[in-house]
C-alpha cells in the first residue's frame, strides 16, 4: 500500500475530527510540498470538487528504493472532500512554523508528532463518551474516583438505581448490564481479583479532562 493510499484509509474510516487531525499531521510528514504545490495548481474549487493544472513529474532519487511519491487524482479529490486544502495547508504551516521556533527541525518532527496525535485522539474518545454518558454514569466514575478500595456490586446497583428511579421510561430500556457495559468497553471502569469495582486511570483521566474544559458533571440521566 502507498503513502497515499494509507492516508485517505485513514481519513476514510475516521470521522471528523480524528480523521482531519491524522491527514493533517501526515500530511505534514511525508506530503507537506505535494500539498502545496497542489495548492498553487488549483485554479477551481466548487462543492463538485476541485481543479488544477497538471503537475510535472517529480524527479525521485534513485536510492530511494520506491516510485514517484505523485499525487493521483483520486487522492486530491478525496483528501479536498475532507478538508479544504487551503485550511490544511494554513494549519501545516503553522504548526511547522512553531516546530521551527522551537528549533525542532524535520528530522526530529516524529518524535513530537506521535505524542500530539495520541493526545488528539484521547481528548476525541473523552468528547465521544461525555457526548453519551448518562448522569448516573457520572457519578459512578466519582464516586469510584473516591473509593481506592473500589465498590461493590450492591454498591455500583444502588447507583444505577437512582436514574431508573428519577427516569423511569429511559431505563426501562437500559437494563443494568448494558448500563455497566458501556462503562467497560469505554474502558472507564474495571474490576480486581475480589469483584470490587475500580476507575481505571483512563477514567481518571476522563474526569480531569472535564475539570481542565471547565465541562459539566451534571449530566441527564
Amino acid at each position: 500500500m502507498n503513502t497515499y493510499q494509507f492516508v485517505l484509509n485513514l481519513a476514510n474510516e475516521l470521522k471528523w475530527p480524528v480523521g482531519i487531525v491524522i491527514v493533517a499531521i501526515v500530511a505534514i510528514v511525508i506530503s507537506r510540498h505535494e500539498v502545496r504545490d497542489f495548492i498553487k495548481r488549483t485554479y477551481w474549487i466548487s462543492t463538485k470538487g476541485v481543479k488544477a493544472t497538471r503537475q510535472n513529474p517529480q524527479i525521485v532519487s534513485s536510492n530511494t528504493g520506491s516510485g514517484p511519491a505523485l499525487a493521483s487524482p483520486d487522492f486530491t479529490r478525496q483528501l479536498s472532500a475532507t478538508v479544504d486544502l487551503y485550511v490544511l495547508d494554513q494549519r501545516v504551516n503553522a504548526i511547522c512554523a512553531e516546530f521551527d521556533s522551537r528549533g525542532i527541525g524535520p528530522g526530529a518532527r516524529e518524535e513530537h508528532l506521535i505524542p500530539l496525535l495520541a493526545g488528539a485522539l484521547i481528548r476525541e474518545s473523552w468528547e465521544r463518551i461525555y457526548l453519551w454518558i448518562f448522569g448516573t454514569q457520572m457519578r459512578l466514575l466519582q464516586k469510584l474516583n473516591e473509593s481506592p478500595q473500589g465498590l461493590t456490586e450492591e454498591e455500583v446497583r444502588d447507583i444505577y438505581q437512582t436514574g431508573a428511579s428519577q427516569y423511569p421510561e429511559v431505563y426501562r430500556a437500559y437494563p443494568f448490564e448494558n448500563w455497566l457495559a458501556f462503562m467497560e468497553t469505554t474502558t472507564t471502569l474495571t474490576t480486581n481479583e475480589t469483584g470490587q469495582y475500580l476507575i481505571t486511570p483512563y477514567g481518571r483521566g476522563f474526569l480531569k479532562y472535564l475539570v481542565a474544559q471547565g465541562l459539566s458533571f451534571d449530566r441527564p440521566g
